[in-house]
């Protein structure tokens, strides 16, 4: 595993749209295949196709950022093998995650077991009703939980 580092500056001079483009169709096989050895050729293909189209517009303009984005990505969807927000959690790891809203024992406290093994209703607990992530509705939790690679 690399060492965590801070990316340098990048000079105007040198990233327009196209540079970029370049560059990262350069760098994305050694960097996909350390960062995500376990991608498909087709999800490395759909990489550098949008990486080479988007990179530009989203300031992955050097090496250090594009081995930043393809650790968040390889982090967050598991290598690209889990591309769906994964709520389905047992009582044990409530338990363990969330011990300041969840007790077997403390009334003040949800029970875990009435939330153990439901997804959607642990989706509307973690993330329903939440004006800060725009669910105002009923099911919202559920409707946008995370879904792709970030």
């Amino acid at each position: 595993m690399r060492s965590a580092r801070r990316c340098r500056p990048t000079h105007a001079i040198t990233t327009t749209p196209r540079i970029i483009a370049v560059r990262i169709r350069a760098w994305l096989p050694e960097e996909i295949g350390e960062s995500l050895p376990s991608a498909t050729t087709a999800i490395k293909n759909e990489l550098e196709t949008l990486l080479s189209e988007y990179g530009a517009q989203f300031s992955i303009a050097n090496k250090c950022k594009l081995q930043h984005f393809l650790a968040q990505a390889a982090e967050e969807s598991d290598g690209l093998s889990d591309m769906t927000e994964d709520l389905y959690y047992s009582k044990e790891t409530l338990l363990t995650k969330y011990p300041h809203d969840f007790s077997e024992t403390d009334p003040n406290k949800f029970d875990p077991d009435d939330y153990a093994g439901q997804p959607q209703k642990m989706a509307e607990f973690l993330m329903g009703h939440d004006p800060i992530l725009g669910n105002t509705q009923d099911g919202d939790g559920w409707k946008y939980r995370g879904r792709g690679i970030l």
